[in-house]
C-alpha cells in the first residue's frame, strides 16, 4: 500500500494537491491486510486522515466482491460519483461498481401515473414540480430522485410518486419490467463492488432472517463507514417500532382507493377524516415526523394518550368498513392488510411492558 500513497506514487499524479500522509498508508495497509486474512478491523482516525481513499484502495486493488456500507445518502453519492471514479482512474483498474439505495429514493411509474391522473395537489408548486419529474423520467436511466436537481429534496409530491415496502405492488405492477428499483437491484447483484447505506444494509439482513428474497448479493467484504452509526440504524430494523409516517401513508392511499372505487361511501370518507386529524395531532405533539422517541417519552403525557386513543378508535372503525368494501379493488384489498398490521404493532406497543 505504501507505494500507492508516497509523494510520486499514482495517486499523487491524478488528485490535484495531494499530499502524503503516513497515517493514511497505515490506515490502508491494515485494511488490505484485513481483507486478505477475513479478518475484522475497526479502524479510527482523525479527520485530514483522508480515510475514504485509505479503505477504497484496498477495495479496489484486491479481487474481492465486497460491499461499501455508508451512514449518509450524500456520502453514498460523493463516493460514487465523485471519489470512487478518481480512484479507479488513478490507479488503473476497472471494476464494475453499483449504487443501490432504498425503494423510496427512486421514482415509482406505477404512483407517478396515479398522481398525475388524479391531478390533486396542495399547492401550484407541486403541480409544477410533478412535469419536473415526469421530464427527468424521460431523460434518466436510474429513476434516483436525488439527480432529479429542479425538485427540490422536501417536496412534498416526492411522496406521491415513490413506493414503499408497504404499498409496492411487485411483479403485479403493470410497469414491473421498467421499474427503476428493479433495474438497480439487478445491477447491483452483478457488480463487483456495491455501495449502499447502513440502512440498505440491515434492511438486506432483515430479509434474510425472515426467509425472504435478499437485496444486496452475496460479498466477500464489507467497509463500513461512520460506522460510529450503526447502533442506532441496527436498532430500527431489530427493535420494535411504531412509525406515524407508515400511517400517514396508509390513510393517504387508501383514501385514493376509496375515492377510486368506493366513492359512493360517504362514511369511509369521514372516518378517514377523523383518522387524518387525530395524526395530525400526534405529528404536531411531537415537533416533525422525523423523530424517534422511546415509549417511555408519550405514556406520560396525556394529551399525546388523549390523541393516540382517538386514532386508535377511528383507525378499527375504519378498517371495520374497508372490509365491507375491500373485494372492490387489489388496492383496497392492500390497504385493509396494511392496516391490520399497523393496528397490531399499534397494540402491542400500547401493551404493558
Amino acid at each position: 500500500m505504501e507505494e500507492f500513497f508516497q509523494t510520486d506514487g499514482p495517486l499523487s499524479q491524478k488528485i490535484d494537491d495531494y499530499k502524503y500522509r503516513p497515517d493514511q498508508a497505515d490506515m490502508s495497509s491494515a485494511i488490505f491486510q484485513s481483507m486478505e486474512k477475513g479478518e475484522i478491523l475497526v479502524a479510527e482516525a482523525g479527520t485530514g486522515t483522508g480515510k475514504t481513499f485509505a479503505y477504497l484502495v484496498p477495495t479496489f486493488l484486491n479481487n474481492r466482491k465486497s460491499i461499501i456500507s455508508t451512514g449518509t445518502k450524500t456520502l453514498q453519492d460523493q463516493l460514487f460519483y465523485k471519489d470512487i471514479p478518481r480512484i479507479m482512474s488513478a490507479l488503473g483498474v476497472s471494476r464494475r461498481v453499483s449504487l443501490l439505495k432504498g425503494r423510496s429514493n427512486y421514482v415509482c411509474h406505477h404512483y407517478f401515473h396515479r398522481t398525475k391522473a388524479e391531478g390533486r395537489f396542495a399547492n401550484k408548486e407541486d403541480a409544477l414540480n410533478l412535469l419536473e419529474i415526469e421530464a427527468y423520467m424521460g431523460r434518466t436511466e436510474t429513476g434516483d430522485r436525488a439527480s432529479c436537481e429542479n425538485v427540490p429534496e422536501d417536496s412534498e409530491v416526492w411522496g406521491s410518486v415513490v413506493s414503499s415496502r408497504d404499498n409496492c405492488l411487485g411483479t403485479d405492477c403493470d410497469f414491473y419490467q421498467n421499474c427503476f428499483v428493479v433495474k438497480a437491484r439487478s445491477d447491483a447483484m452483478k457488480s463487483d463492488i456495491v455501495v449502499v447505506n447502513h440502512h440498505l444494509f440491515f434492511a438486506d439482513i432483515l430479509l434474510r432472517d425472515v426467509g425472504l428474497s435478499e437485496l444486496l448479493p452475496e460479498c466477500e467484504s464489507v467497509i463500513f463507514d461512520e460506522a460510529h452509526l450503526i447502533p442506532e440504524i441496527a436498532s430500527v430494523f431489530f427493535g420494535d417500532s411504531v412509525s406515524t409516517n407508515q400511517l400517514v401513508e396508509l390513510v393517504r392511499d387508501t383514501r385514493v382507493e376509496v375515492l377510486a372505487n368506493a366513492s359512493d361511501s360517504k362514511q369511509l370518507r369521514k372516518l378517514l377524516d377523523d383518522v387524518e386529524y387525530y395524526l395530525k395531532e400526534l405529528v404536531q405533539l411531537n415537533g416533525t415526523k422525523s423523530n424517534r422517541y422511546a415509549k417511555s417519552f408519550f405514556v406520560q403525557e396525556k394529551r399525546f394518550l388523549d390523541s393516540f386513543e382517538g386514532m386508535m378508535l377511528q383507525l378499527t372503525n375504519l378498517l371495520k368498513q374497508v372490509d365491507l368494501q375491500k373485494d372492490r379493488s387489489d388496492g383496497l384489498l392492500s390497504c385493509y392488510s396494511r392496516g391490520l398490521m399497523q393496528v397490531e404493532k399499534l397494540l402491542l406497543w400500547d401493551s404493558p411492558d
